[in-house]
């Protein structure tokens, strides 16, 4: 777990992103081509908007891809909700890493990504808010 810092640019898209879609957002991460929303739970369809409208906006007026992720307290539930639209047959905390299980090959491929770039990207994230070395896919 490491202590969120957030520079003036993110401070600034993060603005302007709960001033679009009025959702309370708990942190943005940039890692190169997209950038992070981390929503307070109970806020994902406020920040998401009718239609994905707010997505659009968003993503118009930064000029980037974005992806939106409810915040969970406990660690299985947020890295369920950081993989989707890739589903898992079951995410189990051992003792310092997260074990997901893909329900199938695609789901496998979106999770890992290439050259495991997005399954770093989902590790980074989540060593943000907990206490954990690694995420493996098996």
């Amino acid at each position: 777990m490491t202590r969120i810092k957030l520079d003036s640019d993110l401070i600034k898209v993060l603005s302007l992103f709960q001033s679009l879609t009025r959702a309370s957002v708990k942190d943005c991460v940039d890692v190169g081509e997209r950038l992070y929303f981390i929503v307070e739970k109970d806020h994902m369809s406020r920040a998401i908007g009718k239609g994905g409208e707010n997505v659009f906006r968003v993503e118009k007026s930064l000029n980037r891809k974005i992806k939106i992720v409810e915040f969970d307290s406990e660690v299985t539930k947020f890295v369920r909700n950081l993989i989707y639209p890739a589903r898992a047959n079951e995410i189990v905390r051992d003792v310092r890493s997260i074990v997901i299980s893909p329900v199938d090959t695609v789901s496998r491929g979106r999770i890992i990504g290439r050259g495991a770039l997005t399954l770093r990207e989902y590790e980074r994230i989540t060593k943000r808010y907990f206490d954990i070395d690694e995420i493996k896919v098996v």
